[in-house]
């Protein structure tokens, strides 16, 4: 038997039993062996392949924060969406424990499509964490300033936001990221409000013109 990983918000450890042999890529990721790792995906090894509790290599790499092995398994087309049983991505995973680079790897594989990126922020696990609940959750500012700008700040989890676990967890450097960041898009929306009003004061006034005009000519 072995333990599922540091658990998510909510969740506790999962012991169980293991059936059948990880394959050489996944321990190789996990044990973060990076020659061994390059030599499988270059042989076309199967990346996808996860163990009972839904763990790739792809998450085993990120848990442990081996960042060339995670850049090894995207480059060999690892998928960074793919879930554990708890609902998990390897972002998700690499924000627990704070392994910044890995989030910064996870993050560029979709760079050239940033709906993509925004999506997998806001991911979901079974208990509605994201990447970002779990990074304010255990304190990681590195991480937290990563993702604060393509992830839906009001969502909750467990009834509660990044920045109220932020709090409530006594971590006050993300906190103040976080509430930073969410001045920032409450002035953005204001403006964009703003706009829109000015836009439409604009087109009445366009509007009224033409009546007027119209209606001096008869």
């Amino acid at each position: 038997t072995r333990q599922s990983g540091r658990p998510s918000l909510g969740q506790k450890f999962e012991v169980y039993e293991e059936e059948e042999e990880e394959p050489e890529l996944w321990m190789a990721a996990a044990q973060g062996d990076v020659a061994r790792v390059q030599r499988l995906v270059e042989s076309g090894a199967d990346a996808e392949w996860a163990d009972t509790f839904g763990s790739t290599a792809l998450h085993c790499a990120c848990t442990n924060g081996h960042a060339v092995c995670a850049r090894l398994l995207i480059t060999g087309r690892a998928s960074v969406d793919q879930t554990n049983k708890n609902g998990a991505t390897a972002l998700h995973v690499a924000c627990c424990d704070g392994h910044a680079e890995c989030v910064e790897l996870l993050l560029a594989a979709n760079a050239a499509w940033p709906d993509l990126t925004r999506l997998l922020c806001n991911q979901p696990d079974k208990n509605g964490a994201t990447a970002l609940h779990q990074a304010s959750a255990h304190g990681h500012e590195r991480c937290v300033a990563l993702l604060v700008e393509a992830t839906d700040l009001r969502r909750k989890c467990l009834g509660k936001s990044a920045l109220e676990w932020a709090r409530e967890k006594g971590h006050a450097a993300c906190a103040a990221l976080l509430q930073e960041a969410e001045a920032r898009r409450a002035e953005a929306r204001v403006m964009t409000e703003a706009s829109a009003l000015k836009a439409r004061a604009m087109a009445a006034d366009a509007a009224m013109a033409s009546l007027l005009a119209e209606t001096s000519l008869e």
